[in-house]
């Protein structure tokens, strides 16, 4: 979804041009081999920013084909799985546990996310949020297509307990241990329906409440630039499900605005962060480019 919004519109031609593999996949870097996150993905980038199936001069078709050959995007790793559930385009349950409880803990524990290496537990700070909230983007014409392209066999047939350990041996570095597969299993069929229901449900929001503030920190001690691109997207990404959370409710009449900063203003006493839910979108921080021969930098302006 955030691609629609940032990329222009000559980068689907560019994206399709030069980096697609002989193969028909797309891989991680212009030179990288062909894997399940890289071809779902920008398959679904593409999509999105208005590729037809049978787009690209066939190279739609190709990738589709690679994912398809491979299993389908049941097989893709967590954190694909994790970005195409905020899409719509796969289901929650298909995800293995990444409970936002976790922060809770005792620093003093050794399993303490603070005790992570810091790329690690800045990327799955937001994904515990998004993953404690469930939260889905709006479902429409081209979400329902790319749950019917990119599976081999009906979406609703689909056993998603099963897929929660799938990965296609592309992506597939380090394998699960039977200890984990068992811990993950333990997390998903008796904490995680617990926590979802009253009472437990108020250490939920708790839980929740405690990683956006971790959330908040972060962005402001780095000026909205985060430690990388990686949590910098998801940053981007939770701002706009606190913007939905603020104008749910409000009568659509009177979000007619003609700016962020409009925005901003006029909904800033419906909660203390409004402005921070645009911090994020200032022109001042990270910018995408498209260069001429396909590939994307970042520049700081």
């Amino acid at each position: 979804m955030a691609s629609c919004l940032v990329l222009s519109c000559n980068a689907p031609a560019s994206m399709t041009a030069h980096l697609l593999n002989i193969d028909g996949g797309w891989g991680l870097h212009i030179e990288g081999t062909s894997t399940m996150f890289c071809t779902a993905l920008c398959y679904v980038t593409l999509r999105l920013l208005g590729e037809a199936m049978d787009g690209g001069d066939g190279s739609m078709e190709k990738a589709r084909k690679w994912t398809l050959d491979h299993g389908g995007v049941t097989y893709i790793p967590s954190w694909g799985k994790m970005w195409l559930s905020v899409l719509g385009v796969y289901e929650w349950s298909g995800n293995n546990p990444l409970s936002p409880e976790i922060w809770l803990l005792p620093y003093f524990l050794p399993v303490h996310p603070g005790r992570m290496w810091c790329h690690c537990r800045m990327v799955y700070l937001p994904m515990s949020y998004l993953y404690g909230r469930r939260y889905v983007g709006p479902i429409n014409s081209i979400i329902l297509s790319l749950r019917r392209e990119l599976y081999t066999q009906p979406y609703h047939q689909i056993n998603w307990d099963q897929a929660r350990n799938l990965c296609a041996k592309e992506d597939l570095y380090c394998p699960h241990s039977k200890v984990q597969d068992m811990l993950w299993g333990c997390l998903d069929k008796v904490a995680e329906p617990l926590l979802m229901q009253w009472p437990f449900s108020k250490l939920r929001q708790k839980a929740l409440d405690t990683v956006m503030q971790h959330i908040h920190y972060e962005d402001e001690n780095t000026r909205y630039i985060c430690l990388g691109p990686v949590n910098k997207i998801h940053h981007r990404q939770l701002q706009d499900v606190q913007l939905y959370d603020t104008l749910r409710g409000v009568p659509s009449h009177h979000i007619a605005v003609s700016s962020l900063e409009t925005l901003t203003a006029k909904w800033s006493s419906f909660t203390p962060n409004c402005r921070q839910l645009f911090r994020n979108a200032d022109g001042k921080t990270i910018l995408l480019w498209c260069v001429h021969h396909g590939r994307l930098e970042i520049e700081m302006v």
